[in-house]
């Protein structure tokens, strides 16, 4: 069967798989009243990380903040 519109179809996969991203993310914020906090500590969390591994060790992640 050959595809007509792929188009159309990257972009309805698109809107399924961010209405999906949204719905999961709306449960979450739902079931946890402390939703917003969690998020921020994970940030905390990972700004840590960063500063216990620096850039200037890896080549590769200069590359990737660039």
């Amino acid at each position: 069967m050959p595809h007509r519109y792929p188009i159309l179809e990257k972009i309805a996969f698109t809107l399924f798989t961010l209405s999906a991203v949204v719905d999961a993310t709306y449960i979450s914020y739902e079931k946890s009243p402390n939703f917003r906090d969690n998020i921020h500590e994970i940030i905390r969390i990972g700004e840590e990380m960063s500063r216990l591994y620096p850039a200037e060790v890896d080549p590769w992640m200069q590359i990737a903040i660039s």
